[in-house]
């Protein structure tokens, strides 16, 4: 590498010209090198404007839209928006009955402590600790109860701890341990696992008391007083099982299970326990939304493909109130920038000439709570599934650590060139050679590779949208900036958003959709996820 050594050297006027020309051209050069390996140039990245950004962001993470919380009258608002924008700009609908949105239905519980009650064997013991509600839903259930080791169940693997018992109306008891050899990581990662709940509510059972595997209940009472206070509120999902259920402390669980296994003996068969459980729960239901917008494919045979768009316009609301008062956590960062990124994708897209691959946006509710949002469109996809080629997710993309910054909180926050990849080197080799030339046919940002493993002790592999899509064995890339002081805080406002940077990577996540829409062959999972794939329940293209 050539190194000009300035102060040895004055550069003269003259030369200082011809150096600037010959490194124009080198870089056209490597411009031209890396857009050769591209099936097509994106077209009007230059159109993706900073203005627009910055307008429409002000709008989603004003005070006004609450902090965006899943479900709440500001999300809603923020919906509204996003479905005006696409009709604007001629996004065609992707959501169901010709609409922009997806509804979701979230069933909301409320504890009714005072008709909360259980005893075993005439002995009443106390809600908060000696026993706290898991399934809230309401109950009056008396009997003897039958132990069921473990509880987790595979039927496709033939691992079953019910076979062989007749519990059907009666109260189950597990202790929720798991079988030999198999992980919590195994148990929540395939849809083929089910939890003692759920397999005991195919067996017909009427109630299931989960002993807990620690001695320490000292949370459990404020988990109480929450289901008390505001309740808590889930995706409805009509195939899931849904049972009464508690958890017992450990010493409550091992009393019962020791009755429970002398009443097994003939001698002292009389001597069995019964159980009486009773749960007063206070039912609601709740509408809330994904957003879904497409733009069709030019190619007649290639458009029933799909490129997946995704950012979830959700934040987490209201809240504690910081140094200043502020109780509204705005979002602005988390994630207004991929929520507004995806508008502004859309808009230049539609107006410009179509890749040939359908581009579906998808914007997710919930994934502040637990990605619900894209995890119900993964399992309920207004398109077929098989057709999705790839999903690029994101999340966080707006912030940048400026020069001099020392505080701790920043310290894996990407600089005003640099954005966080996760999924090119853990997923596919052919995806991390199309990012690499995309993004050097752009504005060749610095695309840090440090989270783009399954060993991350930080888990950002899974804890964001695409991570459902990958479940489901569609290929997915994640893009973001990385933590921040302002994380979750009040503070995510738009006065914090490094808008320079922000519209470089917007550029980018342009070209990329572009790219990968344009392209003929459908991306290979080679990466090692494959070993976590089969777990996941998803095929592998």
């Amino acid at each position: 590498m050539l190194k000009i050594n300035v102060t040895k050297m004055p550069v003269t006027v003259v030369e200082r010209s011809m150096l600037t020309r010959r490194l124009a051209v080198g870089a056209l050069c490597v411009a031209a090198f890396a857009s050769s390996a591209l099936a097509a140039l994106a077209p009007d990245t230059n159109k993706i404007s900073e203005t627009n950004l910055r307008a429409h962001l002000t709008f989603v993470a004003h005070d006004l839209m609450e902090g965006r919380d899943t479900p709440s009258r500001g999300l809603d608002i923020t919906a509204q928006y996003i479905a005006a924008q696409l009709t604007m700009y001629g996004v065609q609908p992707g959501g169901v009955d010709g609409t922009y949105f997806q509804p979701i239905k979230l069933s909301g519980a409320k504890l009714k402590s005072d008709e909360t009650t259980l005893t075993i064997s005439g002995k009443s013991f106390v809600l908060g600790e000696d026993f706290m509600p898991r399934g809230l839903k309401s109950a009056e259930v008396q009997g003897t109860p039958i132990f069921i080791a473990s509880g987790y169940t595979n039927l496709k693997k033939d691992i079953d701890p019910f076979k062989g018992y007749s519990v059907k109306g009666a109260i189950v008891v597990t202790d929720g341990s798991l079988p030999q050899g198999v992980t919590m990581r195994d148990v929540f990662s395939s849809e083929d696992w089910e939890s003692p709940e759920q397999a005991a509510a195919r067996n017909g059972a009427a109630a299931v008391i989960l002993i807990s595997n620690s001695t320490n209940t000292s949370g459990w009472k404020r988990q109480v007083e929450r289901m008390t206070e505001g309740g808590r509120l889930t995706p409805s999902n009509d195939s899931q099982a849904s049972i009464p259920s508690v958890m017992v402390s450990k010493a409550v669980g091992d009393t019962l299970v020791g009755s429970i296994m002398s009443a097994g003996r003939a001698e002292f068969a009389t001597m069995a326990p019964v159980v009486k459980l009773t749960l007063g729960v206070e039912q609601q239901e709740v509408m809330t939304q994904n957003v879904i917008g497409i733009i069709p494919g030019s190619d007649p045979k290639q458009k029933a493909e799909y490129i997946a768009l995704g950012a979830h316009y959700d934040h987490v609301g209201i809240g504690r109130p910081d140094a200043n008062g502020d109780t509204i956590y705005n979002g602005a960062d988390d994630d207004g920038s991929g929520t507004v990124a995806l508008i502004e994708i859309a808009r230049v897209m539609a107006a410009g000439a179509h890749p040939k691959r359908s581009v579906i946006f998808v914007w997710h509710c919930g994934e502040e709570k637990g990605l619900w949002g894209s995890q119900y469109f993964a399992a309920n996809p207004t398109i077929d599934l098989k057709n999705l080629v790839l999903q690029i997710n994101i999340d966080m993309i707006g912030m940048a650590k400026q020069p001099g910054d020392t505080n701790p909180a920043n310290a894996r926050l990407t600089d005003g060139n640099s954005l966080f990849v996760i999924g090119p080197r853990i997923v596919s080799s052919e995806i991390t050679q199309t990012v690499n030339s995309v993004n050097a046919s752009v504005d060749n940002m610095t695309l840090d590779p440090y989270y783009d493993r399954l060993d991350d002790p930080e888990r950002i592999f899974y804890r964001s949208d695409h991570y459902s899509y990958i479940a489901k064995g569609v290929p997915a890339v994640f893009f973001f900036s990385g933590s921040h002081v302002n994380y979750h805080r009040p503070s995510d406002e738009v006065s914090a958003i490094d808008f320079k940077k922000y519209t470089k990577g917007v550029r980018l996540m342009y070209a990329l959709a572009y790219e990968f829409a344009s392209q003929t062959a459908r991306p290979k999972i080679d990466g090692p996820v494959r070993n976590v794939l089969p777990n996941l329940g998803g095929g592998l293209p």
